[in-house]
């Protein structure tokens, strides 16, 4: 996956009350200084070799999270 597939895949979720970012570098916190081209190399090498944790975090377990679940661990 690239770092553009991986950046709107991430950004089709939802955001609840919180305004949409335009990019995943928007939700890097204020104290952090890391370069836009920086992070986006950062994200893409770690893509590429696979290390990479990803969360998912919801309110309540919906029809298919178990699915989804199975798809991540499997392209562990």
């Amino acid at each position: 996956m690239s770092y553009a597939e991986f950046e709107a895949s991430a950004l089709r979720g939802d955001f609840g009350r919180r305004e949409k970012p335009r990019s995943l570098w928007e939700l890097i916190p204020d104290g952090v200084h890391l370069p836009e081209p920086e992070f986006i190399d950062a994200v893409s090498r770690n893509l590429r070799r696979g290390r990479i944790v990803i969360l998912l975090v919801g309110d309540g377990i919906r029809e298919g999270a178990e699915q989804l679940v199975e798809v991540l661990q499997s392209h562990a």
